[in-house]
């Protein structure tokens, strides 16, 4: 990477125990492949979170381990909350409590899936424009009557991005691929994986 060019942009996932491992690979998989371009530059970096620091299962039963325990992020990190089945009974207060913190930094956040369920019981998405997975879509129109659920691939309003879940996280990132470096690196993101 030239001296000259910023630095690479920073994710934190945070992995609510049930996640979408699709969802996620896919997310991740697009911010891996934009790192491998013939350019040779380091686009982004991320780390793993979780509630405890143990490893989190995703709801197929494989395990992720993460880097970290809910620990505090900088400013320039984009949080991405992964959720997928029963992402309420992993939405701990301690995890909400965390994720309404985090975001006052001025971060981009979002979710992925269910994660929207989990941004919403931590008050986050009220007035906002979002989408998540069809079977969360009722339970969040009853939660927040003020969030216009969509059923999109998925939105983004504002700071606040969220997916249908499954490989619409892979359309997502390849937009804010678009949005960070460009139409090219994002046409070559989605040239290897396709």
């Amino acid at each position: 990477m030239p001296p000259d060019a910023p630095g690479p942009k920073r994710y934190a996932f945070l992995l609510i125990p049930g996640y979408s491992q699709l969802g996620f690979a896919c997310a991740l998989e697009a911010l891996s492949l934009a790192n491998l371009h013939p350019s040779g530059r380091v686009y982004y970096t991320w780390r793993l979170i979780g509630e405890t620091g143990a490893p989190v299962p995703a709801y197929n039963g494989l395990t992720s381990h993460v880097d970290a325990a809910l620990p505090p992020l900088d400013r320039d990190e984009t949080l991405v909350v992964c959720a997928g089945n029963d992402a309420a009974t992993g939405s701990t207060k301690a995890v909400l409590n965390w994720i309404r913190r985090e975001p006052r930094k001025g971060m981009d956040f979002g979710a992925l899936s269910s994660g929207a369920y989990t941004l919403a019981l931590a008050g986050l998405l009220a007035g906002k424009h979002v989408t998540t997975h069809w079977e969360y879509r009722e339970a969040l129109t009853e939660m927040l009557p003020d969030v216009i659920v969509d059923s999109s691939l998925f939105c983004v309003d504002g700071r606040v991005f969220t997916t249908a879940g499954g490989a619409a996280s892979m359309d997502m990132m390849l937009d804010r691929v678009r949005q960070d470096y460009g139409t090219d690196l994002a046409t070559w993101v989605a040239d290897q994986m396709g």
